[in-house]
């Protein structure tokens, strides 16, 4: 359980750093319907990007921004 703790405690302050420092980046997927290939909208594919450059996908942080604290941020 300590570990669990850990692991959320420093994912709330890695993704408050990040969005504090602008390095949360969205990425646009299209929508495309198969039958016309119309695009009929985008999804929004966020990412984080840490210190060193490496790109950190949204589930991998998804939990720590739930804190309220990351939410108002």
């Amino acid at each position: 359980m300590g570990t669990r703790i850990t692991r959320r405690r420093d994912a709330i302050r890695d993704v408050a750093n990040a969005l504090a420092e602008e390095r949360i980046e969205a990425y646009y997927q299209p929508i495309v319907t198969l039958d016309t290939n119309e695009i009929v909208g985008l999804k929004a594919l966020y990412r984080m990007r840490t210190i060193d450059g490496e790109m950190v996908p949204a589930q991998a942080f998804r939990e720590a921004t739930t804190d309220a604290h990351v939410a108002v941020g």
